[in-house]
């Protein structure tokens, strides 16, 4: 009977070491961008060990980027009945269905994860901060106020910290609040002062103020510390020494079109065109961008420009984002 025990815990042992060395592949497959390989291997880790969530969470997540969206869900439910009780396995689930545009569904996830948190507070935030963004998503912006607000004084890490500011002052913008949103992105630049997207919303909120010259300000800042910053080898950008955002490829171009616009109010036209033309040429697809540079046209009495400019907006799907302003605009002057 020892002898059976003991080959029994040298088999479990052995497929323990197996398993792992499969998911550690599959990470690396994964973080390489490389998500076929790591789905074979995921389900390759499964089919030795069909009984550990966080691999079907893990598949799930690689799914998810092969848009394979049905087989994800699989996954997430799956691992969802191996642990019922996960307040991780409801954070990744809330967050999928977040990114899968079901604002309701991730709402019902995290609140169902805060219930097994039992003080993790780093699951905790991310079910909290995945439970605003979907309160935004449906207009429910005190909620998602509140809970942000509830991570904040948690003392969260620095990245957490960071986006949750911006994303107080988002909610707090769709309140009418623009002078509070105002101070919690200060706030922001103050405590993480290369955090880019920060200063790219206070420009635009300062904008919004009237603020031209502050917001020109900002934006010039913005730029200064993007070439300070160092680009690692996955393009993605170093903020201190712990936070790291998605590159800055779409930002430089928002950057010179918000200082384009705030030129162009102060009767700058000829520098606020050369930003927003930089700013074109960076990201054509800017709809926001061709309206800016219609205004400052039509500031210039280039009238047939603005048109054109009006027209590739209208194109670009402007109303729909943006609202009727660029209707106006083409009856108004292009008749």
């Amino acid at each position: 009977m020892k002898y059976y025990i003991l080959l029994l815990l040298v088999i479990t042992n052995s497929f323990a070491q197996s398993t792992k060395a499969i998911n550690l592949q599959a990470e690396k497959q994964y973080d390489l961008g490389n998500y076929k390989e790591a789905l074979d291997l995921y389900s390759k880790s499964i089919k030795i060990d069909s009984t550990d969530s966080k691999i079907y969470c893990n598949r799930a997540k690689t799914n998810y980027e092969l848009k394979n969206f049905q087989q994800a869900q699989y996954d997430y439910e799956k691992a969802l009945k191996l642990s019922p009780k996960s307040a991780y396995v409801y954070s990744e689930m809330g967050f999928f269905h977040k990114l899968m545009n079901y604002p309701k569904n991730a709402i019902e996830d995290c609140t169902n994860g805060l219930l097994y948190t039992e003080g993790n507070n780093n699951v905790k935030n991310v079910l909290l901060n995945t439970r605003a963004d979907a309160y935004q998503a449906l207009g429910a912006f005190s909620k998602a106020y509140d809970d942000y607000k509830t991570v904040l004084a948690q003392n969260p890490i620095e990245s957490t910290e960071a986006i949750c500011l911006v994303n107080i002052a988002k909610s707090l913008v769709k309140l009418n609040k623009n002078d509070e949103a105002i101070a919690y992105l200060e706030q922001c630049i103050s405590k993480h002062p290369n955090f880019i997207v920060a200063y790219n919303n206070l420009a635009f909120r300062l904008v919004e103020k009237g603020n031209y010259t502050k917001a020109i300000a900002t934006n010039d800042k913005a730029l200064e510390m993007i070439q300070l910053l160092k680009k690692d080898d996955k393009g993605l950008t170093e903020v201190s020494n712990k936070i790291k955002v998605a590159n800055n490829d779409l930002l430089i171009p928002m950057i010179h079109n918000n200082r384009g616009y705030a030129k162009y109010k102060l009767g700058k036209y000829d520098e606020a065109l050369t930003d927003v033309n930089y700013s074109i040429q960076l990201y054509p697809e800017n709809s926001f961008a061709y309206r800016n540079r219609a205004l400052i046209y039509i500031a210039q009495n280039k009238t047939s420009l603005a048109c054109s400019d009006i027209q590739k907006a209208i194109d670009l799907k402007f109303e729909a984002t943006y609202g009727a302003e660029i209707i106006t605009l083409k009856n108004q002057y292009c008749k």
